[in-house]
């Protein structure tokens, strides 16, 4: 359900947001993002970037619960 993904979304940017001391959403949106895609660029975990990362998840779920669309179809 919506409620379930976007609470559980929520947890890992509040939990940033609490770690950094930032108090407004759109600072803490942005500085997240910033964050993320530092994390994933050029690291060792496998993933070229933060998209193609997401790119590779969305397709994996989207076969998973069936709800492939065109685009989804590699992996």
């Amino acid at each position: 359900t919506n409620e379930a993904i976007f609470k559980a979304g929520l947890w890992g940017l509040s939990s940033f947001m609490a770690r950094e001391g930032i108090t407004e959403l759109d600072e803490g949106v942005g500085e997240f993002l910033h964050a993320l895609e530092s994390y994933f660029d050029g690291s060792d975990k496998g993933y070229t970037n933060l998209r193609e990362y997401l790119a590779r998840k969305s397709r994996l779920k989207a076969r998973r619960y069936n709800t492939a669309r065109l685009g989804h179809e590699k992996d």
